[in-house]
């Protein structure tokens, strides 16, 4: 495809073209100075399996150490609804299954220690997945479980500096994500103690 063929597609086309190309450039963009040792102990909070390979994978293969922590793993989505057969119980069960499998293919990639908040996903609570109206509650009953999932999550503390605790930002308006983050926050300087906050 020559230049004139990509500009006929429009401005949108192209920013997208332009968009693409900064991500894949940042794959070998060093990291600022305070990400770039990175620890045993820092913590990446998942909330659904595959979220930290998506959002933070190139980032996680460089740094190759830390712990992910996926908090809702039981589910019962799957890309394919047809590849798992099994109904109800057995069929969260498999579709569960089969995504922590990936999970930890990914953490074994990139040198992740994985651990599971064993939570039921949004849809297995019975909310829509982006039910915003839910949050509040979901977070308020979810608070002291998923708080306690983090710091045992976390092995012993370091002597010499602070690990990282990266926390999604909740930008795509999932109500799990919005939960986890509301959660963070609520108990922030609690987290900040042991970490240093990166959203």
């Amino acid at each position: 495809m020559n230049c004139n063929a990509i500009a006929s597609l429009g401005p949108k086309a192209l920013q997208g073209l332009s968009l693409t190309a900064q991500d894949f450039a940042s794959r070998w963009r060093a990291a600022p100075a305070g990400l770039a040792e990175a620890s045993t102990h820092d913590l990446y909070l998942a909330p659904h399996c595959d979220d930290i390979c998506f959002s933070l994978g190139a980032f996680v293969l460089r740094r190759r150490k830390g712990i992910l922590l996926t908090l809702f793993s039981q589910c019962g989505y799957v890309a394919q609804p047809g590849a798992v057969a099994a109904h109800d119980d057995e069929r969260i069960a498999a579709i569960s299954s089969l995504r922590q499998r990936e999970d930890l293919a990914f953490a074994e990639q990139v040198g992740l220690r994985l651990c599971f908040g064993g939570f039921d996903e949004a849809p297995l609570r019975g909310h829509a997945p982006f039910d915003i109206a839910k949050v509040k509650d979901d977070a308020r009953q979810l608070d002291e479980a998923v708080v306690a999932a983090i710091f045992a999550a976390a092995t012993e503390q370091p002597k010499d500096r602070r690990p990282w605790l990266f926390c999604p930002m909740a930008i795509g308006g999932h109500i799990d994500h919005m939960v986890v983050l509301k959660i963070v926050l609520r108990h922030y300087n609690a987290l900040r103690a042991r970490w240093r906050i990166a959203f």
